[in-house]
C-alpha cells in the first residue's frame, strides 16, 4: 500500500501504518481529515498557502497534487474537506490540529473520580472508529485514587496494582455509580455497602449502610443492615458460624 502525504506539510505516510499505530487514534482521523499530522501538528510552514508552497502556478497543478494526497484515503477520510483546502488557500476550513476533549464514560458519585478513554495511549490496530469499550480506558481527577490491595489512596499517591478502569461502574446506589473504592458487597450477601463512612446518611436503614461486626477491622469484613441484624449478640458470630453462646432463655 502507497503512502498518504499530509495535507499541510506534504509529510508521507505508510497507508497502513497511519490505520495499524504508526499514530494515535486522534491524530490518524485529523490526519485523514486533513488537519495535519504529528510532524507539522497543523502548522502550514511559513503560514503560506499550500498551491505556494508547492510551487503551483494553475489550476490543473493544484489538482494534480490534490490527486496525490488524496491517493489511498479510506472511507475514515474526507476527501471533501481536503477539496476545500486546495480551494480556499490560506487553510481556513481544515480542522484544528488538537487532542480530543477527555470522554468521560462514568463519574462515580463518592470521590468523584470518572473513567476517559485514555487518548495518550489509544492506538489504532485497524478501523479508526470503535467501540468504547474496545478502548483503553483510565481514572483521572477525583478526591482519591481507586482502591486497591483493599486500602485508599490519595492523589497523588497512585499505587502501581490500582484495579482496572472498566466501562461500566462496578457498583450503583439508588442508580448512582460508584468505583470500587467507594463500595463493596456486603461480606455475607451480595447486597451493595460503602466503604467510606463519609458517604453514608446517617440512618442505619437507608441505601449503602455498612456496618463492622465486633472483632472485625479489615473493611472487606462489613455487612449490610440485614446481616448484621443476625449477627449473634454477644460473640458476633453469624448464621453460617458456630455459636457456643448461652443465650437467655435457651438450654
Amino acid at each position: 500500500m502507497s503512502d498518504i502525504s499530509c495535507a499541510v506539510c506534504s509529510e508521507p505516510y505508510d497507508a497502513w501504518g497511519v490505520n495499524h499505530g504508526d499514530m494515535l487514534r486522534w491524530e490518524a482521523i485529523l490526519f485523514k481529515k486533513g488537519a495535519g499530522c504529528p510532524s507539522c501538528q497543523g502548522i502550514v510552514p511559513n503560514m503560506e498557502p499550500l498551491s505556494e508552497l508547492a510551487g503551483i502556478a494553475d489550476a490543473r497543478e493544484t489538482r494534480s497534487l490534490e490527486r496525490r494526497l488524496l491517493s489511498d484515503i479510506d472511507e475514515d477520510g474526507d476527501p471533501d474537506l481536503i477539496a476545500r483546502l486546495f480551494e480556499d488557500g490560506d487553510n481556513r476550513n481544515r480542522p484544528k490540529w488538537e487532542p480530543p476533549p477527555e470522554e468521560v464514560l462514568w463519574q462515580c458519585t463518592g470521590c468523584k473520580v470518572k473513567v476517559v478513554v485514555d487518548a495518550e495511549n489509544d492506538y489504532p490496530d485497524g478501523p479508526l472508529q470503535v467501540p468504547i469499550e474496545n478502548r483503553p480506558l483510565a481514572w483521572s481527577g477525583g478526591d482519591k485514587v481507586h482502591a486497591s490491595c483493599g486500602s485508599l489512596y490519595a492523589y497523588p499517591q497512585v499505587c502501581e496494582t490500582e484495579n482496572t478502569a472498566t466501562a461500566k461502574a462496578p457498583f450503583t446506589v439508588e442508580d448512582q455509580p460508584y468505583c470500587d473504592a467507594c463500595c463493596q458487597t456486603c461480606a455475607d450477601c451480595d447486597s451493595v455497602i460503602f466503604s467510606r463512612s463519609e458517604l453514608e446518611a446517617g440512618d442505619p436503614y437507608a441505601s449503602g449502610s455498612s456496618f463492622m461486626p465486633t472483632g472485625k477491622y479489615h473493611r472487606t469484613d462489613a455487612l449490610c443492615i440485614d446481616c448484621y441484624e443476625q449477627l449473634c449478640p454477644e460473640c458476633g458470630a453469624s448464621p453460617t458460624e458456630e455459636c457456643t453462646c448461652t443465650h437467655d432463655g435457651e438450654e
